[in-house]
Formats: C-alpha cells, structure tokens, sequence
C-alpha cells in the first residue's frame, strides 16, 4: 500500500500576494512573465502550488549555498 502524506491546499492570487509581500497584479505578472507556475480553474479563476510559490521565495543563488 502507497501511503502519501496529504496534500497541501492551492492558494490563491490574494494568498500568494500577501505570502510575498505585493499587490495581486504582481503576481500575476510573474504568472505573464513565467516566474511562477499557475494552475488554470476556467479563464479567470487560477490557482498556486505552495511549493512553487515558496520556490519564488527562495533568494536567486541561495538554493546552491
């Protein structure tokens, strides 16, 4: 038996604003840009892994320190 451990909720852009510390139009311009992976519900209503939003967190070059 494969026993995983639970899954963590999706956030959304109002989440993930404030996890960063900007506006929601910055988040989704780092969706535009490519910067953070977006889960797509319909046309206008998306949402964020954890994981990736803590990816983007993460200081450029501090993952190989």
């Amino acid at each position: 038996m494969d026993i995983q451990a639970p899954a963590r909720p999706l956030l959304s852009t109002a989440e993930v604003a404030a996890m960063l510390g900007v506006q929601k139009v910055t988040v989704r311009r780092y969706v535009a840009a490519g910067k953070l992976p977006v889960i797509r519900l319909s046309t206008h209503a998306v949402k964020f892994r954890p994981d990736d939003v803590e990816a983007l967190m993460v200081p450029a070059g501090a993952e190989n320190a």
